[in-house]
């Protein structure tokens, strides 16, 4: 998926391919790393595990980003998700989200280390969305303390939560991909992209 969003977005917008600044070739390493990612998290079965690992623990954001740390394992290590949402931690051995810094848009200057702070900054408003729209259920799971009990959560909450997460997923998947008809057609930067996000997503749905 990830390859084959490079193609399609040359075929798109074939000016995406020449660096006439610094985030050109970032955004297209972070927009074949968005699409492959959210593609993947639309298939509520490959969340449920993880999903029942962590017990719907989502105060720790862990829940996807293990997943998103493996997915970027597994496209071989040269994507955006390697570093770009979390890492293990050398001495816990626990997934730790990243904490973005204000200096990590200016030092990047490799399209996927550049890249990674935009795949960051839609991974984490995806974590909001779901965290958000995820909330009730944990509510009614705890009894209305938000705070789950000791042990497994159950088969139905496991599957709620990946539907949730799907969902969600499939909805910032369709905003992504919408958004390239709202971009200049060359020398495409990250500001324009995240601007394109809104404008069109408002214009599709002016009432959200």
């Amino acid at each position: 998926a990830h390859e084959t969003t490079h193609a399609l977005l040359d075929g798109l917008h074939r000016y995406f391919g020449e660096p006439s600044n610094e985030d050109v070739l970032a955004f297209h390493e972070a927009f074949a790393d968005i699409v492959a990612l959210f593609q993947h998290f639309t298939i509520p079965e490959a969340l449920c595990d993880q999903i029942a690992r962590t017990r719907g623990d989502l105060s720790r954001q862990s829940l996807l980003g293990e997943l998103a740390l493996q997915f970027g394992q597994g496209i071989g290590g040269h994507g955006a998700l390697r570093n770009a949402i979390g890492q293990i931690d050398q001495v816990s051995g626990q997934w730790k989200p990243a904490e973005p810094k204000p200096t990590d848009y200016q030092n990047a200057t490799e399209p996927h280390d550049r890249g990674a702070v935009l795949v960051a900054a839609i991974f984490d408003a995806f974590l909001d969305i779901y965290n958000r729209r995820s909330r009730d259920l944990i509510r009614l799971a705890s009894g209305g303390t938000g705070v789950l009990p000791d042990g497994a959560i159950t088969h139905d909450l496991v599957s709620r939560l990946a539907r949730e997460a799907s969902k969600t997923a499939g909805h910032m998947l369709n905003i992504c991909i919408r958004a390239l008809d709202y971009c200049p057609p060359v020398d495409i930067r990250f500001g324009e992209y995240l601007r394109a996000l809104i404008t069109a997503d408002r214009d599709l749905v002016p009432d959200d």
